[in-house]
């Protein structure tokens, strides 16, 4: 994965430079684990960035008050995150990656 990654204290920070910032994703996401369509209730953030083209996605993987951790959507075959994107191979690669980054933190 040629991408550039960031741990924080809640999650994985990846560069997503084709991302366009619609945000379909995050509604996705909030809808798949509350039922509601508030990004305030959802496992991946988008990030702007100030000196480079595209955005920064954050993957949840500690939860928090309104944020779930993301579980890959288990329960259904695609993600609804990757269902909605326009970049869906380099979203999928992301949340596989943060999977596998999870596991080893909790180990």
């Amino acid at each position: 994965m040629n991408t550039d990654v960031k741990k924080t204290k809640v999650g994985i920070i990846f560069d997503m430079p084709e991302c366009g910032g619609c945000r379909t994703c995050e509604i996705a996401c909030s809808f798949h684990h509350r039922g509601d369509f508030s990004p305030l209730n959802s496992s991946l953030k988008i990030l702007d960035k100030k000196d480079r083209k595209g955005f920064n996605v954050l993957i949840i993987n500690k939860s928090s008050k309104n944020n779930p951790v993301c579980d890959g959507c288990i329960d259904i075959d695609t993600p609804l995150c990757v269902q909605f994107c326009n970049e869906k191979e380099k979203l999928q690669e992301m949340i596989e990656a943060a999977k596998v980054v999870k596991e080893k933190s909790e180990k």
